[in-house]
């Protein structure tokens, strides 16, 4: 049964997804190369996604906290409330609201 986005008992992770970053994170996430980088990874499959998070949760010492977080998130969201609220997409870089560089 599809979930009501207008009555979501998971915004909250919907606004996670969107909420303003510090400036150093909104950089990475809106810089091109990691845009591509991500969606290249995500392209490949799930195995390898798998792979860089238990490599991303080895080095940091934080795979249990990965694997909460990722068990939250998936029996949170689904694909259509994903979409509703256009969390499916980047969103536009800063620079690209103003009109770009002048």
């Amino acid at each position: 049964m599809p979930r009501d986005v207008r009555s979501c008992r998971n915004c909250h992770l919907i606004t996670s997804i969107n909420r303003p970053l510090s400036p150093g994170r909104a950089q990475i996430r809106d810089s091109l190369r990691f845009r591509r980088n991500v969606e290249a990874l995500h392209s490949l499959g799930c195995r390898p996604l798998g792979e860089f998070l238990l490599e991303l949760g080895r080095h940091h010492a934080i795979g249990d906290d990965i694997g909460e977080r990722l068990e939250l998130w998936h029996d949170r969201l689904t694909p259509e409330l994903v979409r509703a609220v256009g969390a499916d997409r980047w969103p536009a870089p800063f620079a690209m609201l103003r009109g770009g560089r002048r």
